[in-house]
């Protein structure tokens, strides 16, 4: 079997497990009439066998060969509550631009400081969250929420910008480009934490000037 059919397999068993048996290993082994545990050794080793995989196309009334195509995740509604220490709440804001998946923001009097409502897959919000959002200098801690899409209803509205730097003018200029610079130092921290490059000298130099003051 080839290497990528393996993988797509594997991930459509896997979310066939949450979705049909909500989970559960020795129910769905029952209800297929397998072995104990043996829904667990594939996942472990990575492999659905052929055999196996149209008993379950078959179970679940899929076509043959459903298993082996690639199911696009789905977007789901989730909503993050920022902890901020210190007065960073704008560049925070103004950060959060830089993803699409991000559809709101705002700031909020009370415990929290950031409201965020982002759209997105399980995967793409797990990796906003702990490797974007949690990582911004200042950011205490964040509660998160998913919404649950059978008992949620939103008003249409247009995006409303309250001056944080779309202005056009000095500031909004100014703050374009500290984001600018934001976005690269985290891009190359997390290639630094995935250990895609090395440093071999000193990334940044910094050389102290002693001012002498006269008084009259």
């Amino acid at each position: 079997m080839k290497k990528q059919i393996r993988i797509i397999r594997l991930e459509n068993v896997e979310r066939l497990l949450e979705e049909e048996w909500g989970g559960n290993k020795s129910k769905m082994e029952k209800e297929l009439g397998l072995g104990q545990s043996t829904v667990g050794k594939w996942i472990s080793r990575g492999n659905v066998p052929d055999a196996p995989a149209r008993k379950i196309e078959e179970h679940l009334g899929l076509k043959r060969g459903e298993l082996d195509r690639s199911v696009e995740p789905p977007l789901r509604v989730y909503y993050v509550m920022v902890s901020i220490r210190g007065h960073r709440v704008r560049e925070f804001i103004n950060y959060l631009r830089f993803f699409p998946i991000v559809r709101e923001v705002s700031a909020l009097f009370g415990e929290m400081d950031v409201f965020v409502k982002v759209e997105s897959t399980e995967r793409e919000f797990q990796d906003l969250v702990l490797r974007k959002m949690q990582r911004f200098p200042s950011v205490r801690y964040t509660k998160t929420f998913q919404g649950l899409e059978g008992a949620r209803w939103q008003v249409a509205q247009e995006a409303v910008d309250l001056n944080f730097g779309r202005d056009g003018g000095s500031e909004g200029l100014l703050s374009r480009i500290i984001n600018l610079k934001m976005e690269a130092i985290f891009n190359g921290l997390e290639a630094l934490d995935r250990n895609l490059v090395t440093l071999s000298k000193p990334v940044i130099r910094l050389e102290f000037t002693p001012k002498r003051y006269w008084r009259m």
